[in-house]
């Protein structure tokens, strides 16, 4: 069996369309920044 795996959740999550000076103004240490042309939902199950 595997072992579980470990999911860390942001605190805040910031969500829209932005321009670059918008984020460098995101006061966090570490960010991920997901770029995606047609934004999609995921869901369990779909493949």
């Amino acid at each position: 069996m595997n072992p579980p795996r470990t999911f860390r959740c942001p605190r805040d999550i910031l969500w829209g369309r932005g321009s670059l000076a918008r984020l460098e103004m995101i006061g966090r240490k570490r960010v991920l920044i997901v770029t995606e042309k047609e934004l999609k939902a995921f869901y369990p199950g779909q493949g």
